[in-house]
């Protein structure tokens, strides 16, 4: 039983060998790269959720998600956060769904929404 327990100084090799400075190195990135845009956050996990809302709040909270990308993607141009795929993702995604809304929208309304449209019927 003794000799199952380990002392501290016998501990296991590392699975990979580090190489020297690497620890050094990784903390210097970490220190150096500035921390991911909440903006982009926000922006990007309105633009989707927009997906499942009705209508008219989709088209509100898609393009309240692409401007909150579009901010988010101006401070980190310049260097004050990271995370641009995230505000790219919220300015594509929320426009795109924006722009989908307001056409079914202005087809609801212009009550042509589920029949057949007049350039089919030539």
């Amino acid at each position: 039983m003794a000799e199952a327990k380990r002392k501290p100084e016998e501990r296991r090799p590392p699975l990979r060998e580090v190489k020297p400075g690497e620890e050094e190195r990784r903390e210097r990135l970490e220190e150096a790269r500035p921390p991911t845009s909440g903006l982009a956050m926000a922006g990007l996990a309105l633009a989707v959720i927009s997906v499942f809302l009705p209508v008219i709040i989709a088209v509100i909270a898609a393009f309240t998600g692409a401007a909150l990308g579009g901010v988010a993607l101006s401070q980190i141009r310049r260097g004050e956060r990271s995370g641009s795929g995230l505000a790219w993702g919220a300015i594509i995604i929320g426009a795109i769904v924006g722009i989908l809304a307001l056409i079914f929208l202005a087809q609801v309304l212009t009550g042509t929404a589920g029949s057949s449209s007049s350039l089919f019927n030539l």
